[in-house]
């Protein structure tokens, strides 16, 4: 029998811009390494260690699946762009597409040889894109199964992938230090991206494609230009570094989750700091905003899943 898990106690986290409630969600039982809304901020997704990803009702907290099939951890878990689909990826070198709605797993997609570390779909919900410390990026067609392009560049392993808005780029980040953008027309490298000078944790483009942000073990979280590769912002973490960093939906704000146990928002364009959230009992390893920019979900080593709402920017 499935469980079905409450919400856990809701807390008033006092913040540097008021308050905001803290819901704690139970049931994995160990470290959440990925959290992800779904696409109508309804549902959440988040993968773990316990080798299982879940879906969670964003409003009660319930536990409404449980993704059960890959032999070790879950690194990473995504929604498609409808909602109606998941995409993980293990340890066991293999990443599985789900059906969102049922919990049955659709397609194994097998190729890479050491651990899978991130996925995504494309924005037309065809493609999917995954990283592993084979030191590759893969990209796979999610209706056949068939493998498209294999990304070859990194030289160490590929701890972030994520595609442009448009699906024309891919962005990866790396051990290796570096951040690359890849060409999905023929799977080529057009821009590699260095600054950090420790290893890349997380990648993503921005709602417009012009910007990436990237944290790294630096201590820092970098805004680059896309096409230019040039660095446009760095927020420091003074001396926490960022596991897991994410865009607002409207590009105004990123969120970054931290080693020091938290979460903070960061004005986008200027780099100050808006709000910490001081709730989390151990390390952060995974951030995400909901679609209206209203809350985040984060995930960490303490195996719970907390929703926070985020308080409202000022004029």
């Amino acid at each position: 029998m499935n469980k079905r898990v409450a919400i856990g106690l809701l807390l008033l986290a006092i913040t540097g811009c008021g308050e905001s409630r803290e819901a704690k969600f139970a049931g994995h039982t160990d470290v959440v390494l990925s959290v992800a809304f779904s696409p109508d901020g309804k549902r959440i997704v988040s993968a773990s260690g316990d080798e299982t990803a879940k879906v969670w009702d964003a409003d009660s907290g319930r536990e409404t699946l449980t993704l059960k099939g890959h032999a070790g951890y879950v690194y990473d878990a995504a929604f498609s762009p409808d909602g109606k689909r998941i995409v993980t990826g293990s340890v066991d070198t293999t990443v599985k597409i789900w059906d969102a709605t049922s919990g049955q797993q659709i397609r194994t997609l097998e190729g890479h040889t050491k651990s899978v570390s991130s996925v995504s779909f494309g924005p037309a919900g065809k493609w999917i894109v995954s990283g592993s410390q084979d030191n590759t990026a893969k990209v796979w067609n999610g209706e056949t199964g068939e493998l498209a392009w294999t990304l070859k560049g990194h030289t160490q392993g590929v701890n972030s992938v994520a595609f442009s808005p448009d699906g024309k780029r891919i962005a990866s980040g790396s051990w290796d230090q570096t951040v690359k953008i890849w060409d999905t027309e023929n799977g080529q490298e057009t821009l590699t991206i260095q600054g950090h000078t420790d290893l890349v944790f997380s990648v993503v483009f921005g709602p417009a494609g012009k910007r990436i942000v990237s944290s790294s073990q630096d201590n820092t979280v970098k805004v680059w230009d896309s096409e230019t590769g040039q660095e446009t912002l760095t927020l420091q973490g003074g001396s926490s570094f960022a596991y897991d960093v994410a865009f607002g939906p409207d590009g105004e704000q990123i969120v970054s989750g931290h080693n020091d146990k938290t979460i903070k928002v960061w004005d986008a364009e200027t780099g100050q700091e808006q709000v910490s959230f001081q709730g989390d009992s151990d390390v952060v390893l995974t951030v995400s905003f909901s679609p209206d920019g209203k809350r985040v979900v984060s995930g960490g080593l303490d195996k719970r899943l907390r929703l926070w709402d985020v308080p409202p920017q000022g004029p």
